[in-house]
């Protein structure tokens, strides 16, 4: 594989783990605001969101092996699949609230609108990673 390819999947590591950091950080205003866990208890509780950040130290730790490994960002699909999946039965059974939320806090709705399209965007992409490595690993 080429020296460039290579580059961007750690750049995408990178970019996961900046993006559940930075992201929580700011959508939850550091912990502050309750929108998320009113909206989502089980996910989004306190505690959620600071698995949230642990998963983001996880995909950074990565990095410096991330064209190699096969099993982290296997694991980091399924895990991303998951917040996808949790986010399309919160959208289905919860979406109609969006509204309400909006009023009270833009930023914590507009999170709750797209988080899992961006999840499932991160999940392809450790799939990937991960079936390239594997294949890789393969070669003689």
């Amino acid at each position: 594989m080429t020296e460039r390819s290579n580059k961007i999947i750690r750049l995408g590591f990178l970019a996961a783990g900046l993006t559940n950091i930075i992201g929580i950080l700011i959508v939850s205003r550091g912990f502050s605001a309750e929108t998320l866990p009113l909206a989502d208890p089980a996910v989004f509780g306190h505690f959620g969101l600071l698995m949230i950040m642990l998963w983001g130290l996880a995909y950074i730790g990565t990095v410096p092996m991330a064209n190699r490994a096969v099993l982290l960002p296997a694991t980091f699909a399924v895990e991303k699949l998951a917040y996808t999946l949790n986010w399309v039965f919160w959208m289905d059974g919860q979406g109609g609230s969006l509204p309400g939320i909006r009023e009270l806090d833009p930023l914590g709705a507009l999170f709750l609108q797209g988080y899992g399209l961006n999840d499932g965007l991160f999940a392809l992409f450790f799939a990937v990673v991960a079936v390239r490595n594997w294949r890789k690993a393969g070669e003689p």
